[in-house]
């Protein structure tokens, strides 16, 4: 198989693998993008259980911040967006 081709299939098996993990978890997931060997997984608000992310960046619109986390869950990068407001935590829902 082409090489390219062959990190691409590995990277979408990791990819369904980790689909069935977040869903197993409670996760919504709402988009999976595939551009070389390491799947990029976003989800509409934080995973309910099993999975703790790391800020990755932050930042404010409006009045609210803006906190973009991430996790590592079977060899796919996973994002999720929290918001806060005056000290309130709010999950993004797409």
């Amino acid at each position: 198989m082409n090489p390219m081709n062959d990190i691409l299939r590995a990277a979408s098996c990791k990819a369904l693998g980790a689909l069935h993990f977040l869903d197993d978890a409670g996760a919504t997931v709402t988009g999976i993008e595939i551009r070389g060997g390491r799947p990029l997984i976003t989800l509409d608000g934080q995973p309910p259980r099993f999975v703790r992310g790391a800020l990755h960046k932050s930042h404010t619109i409006g009045g609210r911040r803006e906190h973009v986390m991430v996790a590592l869950v079977q060899g796919c990068r996973v994002e999720w967006t929290v918001h806060t407001v005056r000290g309130c935590a709010m999950q993004e829902r797409a």
